[in-house]
């Protein structure tokens, strides 16, 4: 109930305790390459994922500081058992 006044009431981040708060530097540590083309004015990629009954659908997103949005991978994983080989195959995609 705290957590929720916190978040919705007030509008600020709930922190757990023992919880650890990532730096700048922690992520740029974390970077990889990326093989899809992406544009320059691109800062930051999310993925997303679909699950339906025989397929997962999974799309990654490029975001710019003005808020554009670029589509730049899509991928449709058949007959995936969410639970188990989606995991393998998304570990192995992206």
């Amino acid at each position: 109930m705290l957590k929720s006044f916190v978040n919705l009431t007030l509008g600020e981040p709930w922190e757990d305790e023992g919880s650890q708060r990532l730096e700048a530097v922690d992520l740029i540590r974390r970077r990889e390459g990326y093989a899809a083309k992406v544009p320059s004015d691109v800062l930051y990629l999310t993925f997303a994922a679909d699950v339906q009954a025989d397929r997962i659908e999974g799309l990654v997103c490029g975001w710019t500081e003005k808020e554009e949005m670029y589509v730049i991978e899509w991928q449709m994983f058949r007959d995936t058992h969410p639970n188990e080989r989606f995991g393998i195959a998304l570990t192995n995609t992206y």
